[in-house]
């Protein structure tokens, strides 16, 4: 993240793996004339899949480097029950 300012760091790699796993939604949702097609990443279909074989969606854990705020209490109820 290059060009990402400093204190974005630490929100670009979750940017990137929300882009990232939405992928197919968003390719089923927008226009092929959207700018998000025009960039590098969404530009290159290969690139997209691989990097979609490393995200994973998954509820937070305790060594997570970020902590989720403003949860509901339910949704935690609902995870444990899962």
């Amino acid at each position: 993240f290059d060009n990402l300012p400093p204190h974005l760091l630490r929100a670009g790699g979750f940017l990137l793996a929300s882009l990232v796993y939405h992928a197919e939604y968003l390719r089923t949702t927008l226009s092929e004339q959207h700018p998000l097609y025009r960039n590098a990443l969404f530009g290159n279909t290969r690139l997209v899949s691989q990097l979609q074989q490393k995200v994973v969606c998954r509820t937070a854990r305790p060594s997570d480097r970020i902590r989720p705020t403003g949860v509901p209490p339910h949704v935690h109820l609902m995870t444990s029950m899962e």
